[in-house]
């Protein structure tokens, strides 16, 4: 019984850790520190170059700034989990 449990649930258990590959590393590319960074450079230089609002500005700033905060946050714990 316990060796048909196995290969009935095998293909579920290969899409959970392809799931949790993908999720991990889309993390891992939002809270990018230095590409975090650039965007917020990118998004002066919209906002300097009048190609966008001072509204759309801020409100872009702020969740780059979130993510930004979260990404610190982030790495400080992993520091502390070595």
């Amino acid at each position: 019984m316990f060796i048909l449990d196995d290969i009935i649930m095998a293909p579920i258990k290969g899409i959970y850790s392809l799931v949790k590959v993908i999720h991990d590393q889309m993390e891992e590319e939002l809270y990018d520190l230095d590409k975090i960074q650039q965007e917020l450079m990118q998004l002066q230089l919209q906002f300097e170059m009048d190609q966008i609002d001072e509204e759309t500005y801020d409100e872009q700033e702020a969740a780059l700034l979130e993510r930004l905060s979260e990404s610190k946050r982030r790495a400080k714990a992993a520091r502390e989990n070595e």
